[in-house]
């Protein structure tokens, strides 16, 4: 290449590189860490798809009930299913065997459940595959609290000494 044309290429390429945006390590920190969402500290419902699909990666609890169970017969992988079409916990066939009874998948179906794991999403559906029991929270039915003073207020009967 001739002198004479290598010079405007010179001038143009450091017209080009004096263009560019310059950012220190400190700024580019910064939108990092702004960019980051930090998982929260409470149970996600499974109703949630949007927080849901916010965490993605990071460890949460997730509740809800479950309303249908599904295995692979060739492998004994296990699905919760949920209302929400778009969330499932995921259970190995070799993990669940482990499970005690009450934790088992069958065992959840219509109970309230919290879930903790590693949120993923995986063929456009947000999941949590639980590889150990306690991972897996039930929760008892609700029974109506007994206020301890009306219990001690409650008035015997003077004629049949009863309650």
């Amino acid at each position: 290449m001739h002198m004479k044309h290598f010079l405007p290429l010179v001038a143009c390429l450091s017209t080009i590189h004096a263009a560019e945006p310059k950012t220190d390590e400190a700024e580019l920190q910064k939108e990092a860490a702004a960019e980051v969402v930090h998982a929260p500290s409470k149970p996600i419902s499974v109703s949630d798809l949007e927080t849901l699909k916010k965490h993605v990666g990071q460890e949460v609890s997730v509740t809800g009930i479950p309303n249908a169970k599904s295995k692979i017969a060739r492998s004994g992988h296990s699905f919760l299913n949920f209302d929400n079409t778009e969330f499932v916990v995921f259970c190995f066939g070799r993990d669940a065997g482990a499970f005690p009874n009450e934790k088992k998948p069958a065992a959840l179906i219509g109970k309230t459940v919290k879930v903790t794991g590693k949120l993923a999403l995986y063929k456009e559906k947000v999941q949590i595959a639980i590889t150990k029991a306690e991972q897996i929270e039930v929760f008892a039915a609700a029974e109506p609290a007994v206020n301890e003073e009306d219990k001690a207020n409650e008035k015997t009967d003077p004629e049949t000494d009863e309650k």
